[in-house]
């Protein structure tokens, strides 16, 4: 689905200079907390501003977005991009959308650079793939750097534009209405795993983990968002990063790397491993692990929402 073009209007009063406007800052948590069809059009709106041509916006259900740039449309050879916004439940860039975005590039047959923006940022794995590639990741902090060094006209106005009305809820990727705050049971109690979890891919784990035996595979990046409880073993061959309880042995093999805190009754790094944090060795842990289900997400419940429609299911972001 194309979005309207984002153009300037350049006969806006703040751009012809006829109204001074008011010194505004950018801020990080903005921009993380934009819509992402606010965010998509002010990608838009500032590539325009600085001369890029662009070809119209594709949009997938999953509120990500891609569109084409010419950054030099009147050279004899002008340099040619693809853009792309990270996708709403993607909100920061995996390895596994790197290499996503990656086959999208590789399947245009004209020389194309690669622009990924992922407002929540990068893992250290999926920056090391993206130098790879070739691929330019844009963060928040990047963006905010970006708007701030405009002209104070310029950065007024899409500060202006991109915060009128209701800019933190998102739009519905399909029929472009905005989604609905649905409110959900919050059970709480023990969170059941199986004995041994393995992890043979990159991901982000959004829940707390409680198990026998975790392990990360090498060459993947795992990123636990919540508090992991091992009772007998935890084996790092790949990268981690999260908080740890082990009663057992916390190990760190060759190769591997780790961030965040370990707390285990013993705790291996092997030579070559690289440990970034905090640890210590724990005594006992009895208490049974507590989550709390997610207490609510966005859907689309407009009037003139369409089967497709109703299957979106935006989680929210932390910061909205």
């Amino acid at each position: 689905m194309p979005l309207p073009s984002a153009k300037p209007p350049q006969d806006h009063p703040v751009l012809r200079g006829q109204i001074t406007p008011p010194p505004v800052e950018w801020t990080v948590e903005e921009i993380m907390a934009l819509d992402w069809y606010r965010l998509a059009e002010l990608l838009r709106a500032v590539a325009i501003n600085a001369g890029c041509q662009l070809g119209p916006s594709r949009v997938s259900v999953t509120g990500a977005v891609q569109f084409a740039m010419l950054a030099t449309p009147k050279a004899r050879d002008p340099r040619r991009s693809l853009v792309a916004l990270s996708a709403w439940n993607q909100w920061a860039a995996t390895p596994d959308s790197v290499n996503t975005f990656a086959w999208e590039l590789g399947r245009i047959r004209e020389k194309t650079s690669g622009i990924l923006v992922a407002p929540a940022g990068a893992t250290p794995a999926a920056t090391s793939r993206a130098l790879e590639l070739g691929i330019e990741i844009v963060d928040a902090v990047k963006l905010c750097r970006t708007l701030t060094a405009l002209s104070p006209e310029q950065s007024s106005f899409f500060h202006q534009i991109s915060l009128a009305g209701d800019w933190q809820t998102p739009t519905c990727p399909v029929c472009l209405n905005k989604l609905t705050r649905v409110q959900q049971a919050a059970p709480v109690g023990p969170l059941r795993r199986p004995d041994e979890l393995t992890f043979q891919a990159s991901t982000v784990v959004p829940e707390p983990v409680d198990c026998e035996r975790l392990e990360v595979s090498q060459g993947c990046e795992v990123t636990f968002l919540h508090e992991v409880r091992a009772r007998r073993e935890v084996v790092i061959r790949g990268h981690a990063s999260g908080d740890f309880i082990c009663q057992g042995t916390f190990a760190l093999v060759s190769g591997g790397s780790f961030q965040g805190t370990v707390a285990a009754r013993a705790i291996d790094i092997q030579s070559g491993a690289d440990f970034q944090g905090q640890s210590r060795i724990l005594d006992n842990v009895t208490e049974p692990i507590q989550f709390v289900q997610m207490a609510w997400f966005w859907r689309c419940q407009h009037p003139a929402s369409t089967p497709e429609c109703r299957k979106i299911t935006f989680e929210p972001h932390t910061t909205a």
